[in-house]
């Protein structure tokens, strides 16, 4: 929007929008100090700008409907069978469940394509500041970024989104400052000690340069060499970067390891998909009732470790069903087929499809706040350039 004088003019979803994306990074440090609820800024925020935007929704336009659907339906069906098939944990993902769709219809209360961008700067911001302020003030040194870095898949994956906003050519950042950022990432990213981070890197750079075969077919080979090896070698690569690193597990956490490797434990919850028909389980089922069935992985106080399955095609699979994970690659695919015809926009959408996919094999996306935030983020721009065509038609026809 625009006033009188010709000046961007912002509407209060505009300004509530900003402020969710300058707090989606930095909910651990509250845990630090000793806060920890449900009730997160960045989710009271979300509610309030869905409380703002919902009749909007609801309403969306055929560009954005698609998705929404999609995503609605994975979901409905997820919840059905959780409810079914859940018992007494079917509460246990609630809350982030409900973080899914608040993250998601909060994007739609952006009103223009600079005000989007602006978020995406505060995201950066906030990123930048809550990892070092977490590993500066509160890591402890002996173990693997312990606090702010408890779980380093999900630092490693949101350094790979601040990475690919930095170098996508479509925001108008100086180059100095993209160079600063980037730099300022890599000792981030390393200290993690996930090896999806690492190839998450990779993917960004790769959906920036697909218009140069030679330099994309290089990243690609890079890619896949690091995820072959550290496959391949998982155990022997953890057992180094535990001793030569830093200890993969907190003081609070520490473990005495049944081999319980990526692989190992998606086949697990693979197998438990399998019995059940891929009917689906239920939202976090396999972590609640299942995985102590297959690993015995003990930690210092008796109890035995919970895991997921550390895969999201899996996850889909398993949990959410063969229903939920054809609504989801449905949804992703046409994500793709949007970008057809779009600008630099489109290598930003390329890039967060290349990053998730490739974290897919190694993480779970349901956990992964910033992977909604820009699912979002990338349907805005989509509906963006959807109206620039519309409004672009009648000179067309003149």
């Amino acid at each position: 929007m625009q006033n009188d004088s010709g000046k961007q003019r912002y509407a209060v979803t505009d300004y509530l929008y900003w402020g969710m994306m300058l707090f989606v990074n930095v909910p651990n440090l509250l845990e630090l100090v000793g806060i920890d609820t449900m009730f997160k800024p960045y989710r009271v925020i979300a509610l309030v700008i869905c409380a703002f935007v919902w009749p909007k929704f609801v309403r969306e336009a055929a560009v954005t409907r698609q998705f929404s659907r999609l995503l609605f339906a994975a979901i409905f069906y997820g919840s059905i069978v959780t409810v079914l098939f859940g018992g007494r944990d079917m509460l246990a993902n609630v809350p982030l469940i409900g973080s899914i769709l608040i993250l998601y219809v909060a994007t739609f209360g952006v009103t223009s394509r600079r005000s989007l961008i602006i978020g995406l700067y505060a995201s950066v911001v906030s990123f930048i500041v809550s990892a070092y302020f977490g590993l500066l003030a509160f890591n402890q040194g002996e173990y693997r970024l312990s606090g702010l870095f408890e779980n380093p898949n999900a630092i490693g994956f949101g350094g790979c989104f601040v990475l690919l906003i930095v170098i996508n050519r479509n925001l108008v950042i100086p180059n100095g400052v993209r160079l600063a950022v980037a730099v300022g990432l890599i000792p981030i990213m390393v200290l993690t000690g996930s090896r999806n981070a690492l190839v998450g890197m990779v993917g960004c750079f790769m959906s920036q340069t697909w218009r140069n075969p030679r330099l994309f077919n290089g990243l690609l080979i890079t890619g896949l060499v690091i995820a072959g090896v550290s496959l391949y070698f998982e155990k022997e690569i953890s057992r180094i970067t535990q001793r030569a690193v830093f200890t993969r597990l907190t003081n609070r956490d520490v473990i005495a390891r049944g081999g319980a490797g990526r692989i190992a434990v998606a086949s697990a919850a693979l197998q438990v998909g399998y019995e059940h028909g891929f009917v689906g389980i239920g939202f976090g089922q396999y972590r609640e009732k299942y995985h102590t069935k297959f690993f015995r992985e003990r930690r210092t106080d008796g109890t035995l470790r919970k895991l997921g399955s550390h895969n999201f095609y899996v996850t889909l699979l398993t949990e959410w069903g063969f229903f939920g994970f054809c609504c989801f690659a449905l949804m992703m695919y046409r994500l793709a087929k949007a970008t057809e015809g779009m600008g630099l926009e489109r290598d930003f959408v390329i890039g967060f499809l290349a990053v998730s996919m490739l974290n897919s094999l190694g993480n779970d996306m349901v956990g992964m706040i910033h992977f909604w935030v820009m699912l979002g983020v990338c349907v805005q721009f989509i509906r963006f350039a959807h109206e620039d065509e519309l409004a672009w038609q009648p000179y067309q026809n003149a």
